[in-house]
């Protein structure tokens, strides 16, 4: 799924749901100025259409945005997300992202999806590079191609791992054979 511009995506869903109460949060994440897109819910700003307003339950119906349109907004906030929950990313949801992303766009070119979940390119180990999303806590996202690669050249070329933060691996998925 591909990350719009802040404007562009304020226009979008402003267009699309003219009853709601948008607007832009400014933040700063390593001293670059950035954009929040937020609406009103019950005098609430939700960030993360996917949540309730208390953030302690899911919101199935996501206050009435297709899910197309949730993903789009919970993706342009994982930034201030992990601002306002002292760094902690979503990583199985950015998981979930990336998988969805292989399954329906395998020929793509992966760079722009690194790009916007913010990957770090990084010497794993063993002569592998891979593309990772590290948390506080030391969980991490690793994307790499099936050669360990740094950048796979197409997305059905990901092999993408979650690690908890003892360095367990929890899930998996290589849209490819890992044995070809």
């Amino acid at each position: 799924m591909k990350k719009m511009k802040t404007s562009k995506l304020f226009a979008l869903l402003g267009h699309t749901y003219p009853n709601k109460e948008w607007r832009r949060e400014p933040y700063i994440v390593e001293g670059k100025g950035r954009h929040a897109i937020l609406f009103a819910c019950n005098g609430t700003a939700i960030h993360n259409p996917f949540e309730s307003d208390c953030g302690r339950f899911e919101m199935p119906d996501r206050y009435g945005l297709s899910e197309y349109h949730a993903k789009l907004m919970r993706i342009h906030n994982l930034g201030f997300e992990a601002q306002v929950s002292d760094g902690v990313q979503p990583l199985s949801f950015v998981f979930d992202c990336v998988v969805d992303d292989i399954r329906h766009h395998p020929a793509a070119d992966p760079e722009r999806l690194l790009d916007a979940f913010e990957f770090t390119p990084a010497n794993v180990g063993r002569g592998e590079l891979a593309n990772i999303l590290v948390n506080p806590d030391d969980s991490y996202l690793s994307i790499m191609d099936r050669n360990g690669d740094t950048l796979p050249r197409t997305m059905e070329d990901i092999w993408i791992r979650l690690f908890d933060s003892t360095g367990s691996m929890v899930k998996s998925y290589c849209a490819r054979d890992l044995s070809s």
